[in-house]
């Protein structure tokens, strides 16, 4: 009796730990779209009581455990790293949908961008802005600036799974904005550059790599919470999220 009854309290505890991974929170982290965000530390903890509960009970429980685990391998965040060989700038990575994205804006400086007010501490936070010339050459080998088509499919997995108001506060960085940062994209209030530097705080503008008689096309995250495309001036200076190559 005391066995079937710690059976059934970690049968139920395994049966929490699944409810929990894909349950909506607040968090950080790139998530399969038909999942719900966790922190990895929450999770981790659940787990590793859970490990200890079994090593009391039937071997039976490791067949809870190891859904609990095939879950958990969905749920957590499919991020990495790339280290830009041309400044030594390591960047973090996301896969969002099925293709690998920048985690952070480009940094790397080249003629035709700028930190935000000139301010070195703007890029260390916020990345650089480039205009569209320069930002053509930002992205190292094996990546490319997106082009309205792959930003468009981008823009369909977030709205699909999170709808379009939703969105918004999805992408938005937790840390440097407020938003909750659900697919680990952590877009932040950049700015832009057009006559003079604006919006920092506000708002968060990206190029494309499409563009027709000379200007480019550019998308933005702004208030009132719509990620929209725009034909844009290619003198003006937006940042840069690179796409890793197929």
């Amino acid at each position: 009796m005391t066995w079937r009854l710690g059976q059934i309290h970690v049968n139920m505890d395994l049966t929490l730990a699944l409810i929990v991974i894909a349950s909506p929170v607040k968090g950080r982290g790139n998530l399969n779209p038909a999942l719900s965000p966790r922190t990895c530390s929450g999770v981790s903890f659940y787990l590793l009581f859970f490990y200890f509960r079994l090593m009391f009970f039937s071997k039976k429980n490791f067949a809870f455990l190891s859904l609990a685990v095939v879950t958990l391998s969905f749920a957590l965040p499919q991020t990495g790293t790339f280290r830009d060989s041309r400044d030594g700038h390591v960047y973090r990575t996301v896969i969002i949908g099925s293709r690998v994205w920048m985690a952070e804006n480009m940094a790397y400086n080249v003629e035709g961008s700028s930190c935000y007010d000139n301010k070195d501490e703007n890029c260390a936070k916020y990345g650089r802005l480039y205009t569209f010339e320069a930002a053509q050459k930002a992205c190292p080998t094996g990546w490319h600036l997106p082009e309205n088509d792959e930003w468009k499919r981008f823009r369909t997995v977030i709205e699909d799974s999170d709808g379009k108001e939703a969105a918004w506060v999805s992408l938005k960085s937790r840390d440097k904005w407020d938003g909750s940062d659900r697919y680990g994209f952590d877009v932040v209030p950049a700015g832009k550059a057009t006559d003079e530097f604006v919006e920092l705080g506000v708002s968060a503008h990206f190029w494309s790599s499409t563009n027709e008689d000379g200007d480019a096309y550019g998308w933005h995250l702004a208030p009132p919470g719509d990620f929209s495309m725009e034909f844009d001036y290619s003198g003006n200076m937006y940042s840069v999220r690179c796409l890793k190559d197929y």
